[in-house]
């Protein structure tokens, strides 16, 4: 039985034939993530800084922090970091929502969000009549 075992062909796992071909970092990984994300979400060419593309760099870093936080409970220096990319994808999110309703709700369903702009708008029940 062994040797009719040692002359069948391996078959390598897909992941691990990727891992070890593509001599990329992790590092270097996360980075070709985040350029896959800006050219995703970006408006025209070159486009890094609309508000579509930063709130969609922020929910790729959240994701990989969340990751990191799972494994790290007590980094705590890390967890601030976190809850800081949260305000400001919050706040990003709420200027999207104000200046152009459309974007703001195709950014949320290609990122699989929930609109909870109404929540934090101070200003939608001072002028809800």
């Amino acid at each position: 039985a062994a040797t009719s075992a040692s002359a069948r062909p391996h078959q390598p796992k897909a992941d691990l034939v990727e891992r070890y071909l593509g001599l990329a970092t992790p590092s270097e990984q996360k980075q070709m993530a985040l350029q896959a994300v800006i050219r995703e979400f970006a408006r025209f060419p070159g486009d890094t800084g609309s508000s579509e593309v930063q709130v969609a760099l922020l929910t790729n870093k959240i994701s990989f922090l969340a990751e990191h936080l799972k494994l790290h409970r007590k980094d705590y220096s890390s967890k601030r970091g976190l809850m800081a990319m949260l305000n400001q994808r919050r706040q990003t999110l709420q200027y999207l929502r104000r200046s152009d309703f459309e974007r703001y709700e195709f950014c949320l369903a290609k990122l699989g969000l929930k609109d909870i702009g109404k929540t934090y708008d101070r200003l939608s029940a001072r002028y809800s009549d």
